[in-house]
């Protein structure tokens, strides 16, 4: 340790390729530095990129910790490989912690503090999937506040792309030497330095359930008695692309887009421009929304076959005209005629949701 005392004298850097080598330096002690990866993060931040280095009283603290890291003696036994390893994983705002541990007799001893900071897709995802990117790359027995293995086994295609399920299951699940293990006593890992240690018992599938699944008032079932139905068309192949939005009796947006606009997006744009149209004041009407994917060029009179060729006649005729800025869908007669002369609710009937307007919106169930 006494070669890395001198970094106690060292000032901070005010060049961002000195700044690095000092992180790079720093690295090569992650096992026995606690928390490396969340101390680090302000300077990591900081380095990347190509703007000027903006050196604050945040990079000053954090600089100064990791100096002081590397001079401390750290409180860890060293490993034996004729013993088996056991990690314990915490994840705390978007940094990866993990403790390895070896037994001594009776006690477990800490061979090794792990950190690692979460990549930003991941980070986004709530505390449970957390947990499972957390243990994606490690081995040996986890033990983690998360039923990681319950989550990967049930149906992660509700909460996790296609790509992100098999890298996890073949990481985690198809590796024989892998066993979890969910805490039931203190995990070390936990106790890592935190601002915010409180955590709530929960169970992980029904939070991920919660977090996760689409909002109760929109699905993709037709209302039983709904106050409109629309119809969207969209087209994005080279050389037109068009869309339109319909109703059985109007047209309500129709417009020929950008050459190059992907079919995902037209598809993204039709559905905005229709629920822009009948957007209400949901602080005072409570309301559902129904996307329903329905078959196109159908035959009958069915409703479905009737508003979908309505919405590929108006696209067609859309598809003639010069493509333009992207407009918005004019507002009902009765949408703009009461605009400014709508009358001011009460606070019960705001706050009760039974609020209606008389010719401004329609009556919502």
């Amino acid at each position: 340790m006494t070669s890395y005392r001198n970094y106690l004298d060292v000032p901070p850097y005010p060049l961002r390729g000195t700044e690095r080598e000092f992180l790079r330096a720093v690295g090569y002690c992650h096992l026995w530095i606690s928390g490396l990866a969340e101390i680090a993060k302000p300077l990591y931040s900081s380095t990347r990129g190509m703007h000027p280095l903006n050196w604050t009283e945040v990079e000053q603290q954090a600089f100064e910790k990791l100096k002081k890291a590397l001079v401390s003696a750290p409180a860890l036994a060293l490993p034996d490989v004729t013993k088996p390893f056991h990690l314990y994983v915490s994840e705390v705002r978007g940094i990866a912690k993990g403790v390895l541990i070896q037994t001594l007799g009776p006690w477990k001893r800490p061979v090794a503090y792990l950190s690692k900071r979460l990549d930003p897709w991941v980070a986004g995802w709530p505390a449970c999937l957390r947990a499972v990117a957390t243990t994606a790359l490690l081995e040996l027995a986890l033990t983690t506040p998360h039923d990681v293995e319950a989550l990967l086994r049930g149906a992660p295609e509700r909460w996790m792309s296609n790509t992100r399920i098999t890298q996890c299951q073949a990481l985690l699940l198809d590796q024989p030497c892998v066993r979890f293990h969910k805490t039931l006593a203190i995990n070390p890992a936990s106790l890592l330095p935190d601002d915010n240690p409180e955590e709530p018992i929960q169970d992980c599938t029904e939070v991920t359930d919660a977090v996760r699944t689409a909002r109760p008032d929109l699905t993709d079932v037709p209302l039983s008695s709904p106050d409109k139905v629309l119809f969207t068309l969209c087209s994005g192949w080279h050389p037109i692309c068009r869309a339109a939005v319909v109703a059985l009796d109007r047209t309500i947006w129709a417009q020929s887009l950008d050459r190059g606009t992907t079919a995902q997006k037209v598809e993204l744009l039709a559905l905005i421009q229709a629920l822009r149209w009948g957007h209400s004041a949901i602080h005072r009407e409570r309301g559902a929304v129904a996307i329903v994917h329905c078959k196109g060029h159908q035959k009958g009179e069915t409703i479905a076959a009737r508003g979908n060729r309505a919405a590929d006649q108006t696209a067609k005729e859309a598809a003639q005209k010069p493509m333009g800025p992207l407009r918005r869908p004019p507002l009902t007669p009765n949408k703009r005629r009461n605009w400014q002369n709508r009358s001011k609710p009460s606070k019960d009937q705001m706050v009760g949701g039974s609020y209606q307007m008389t010719d401004c919106w329609s009556q919502r169930h």
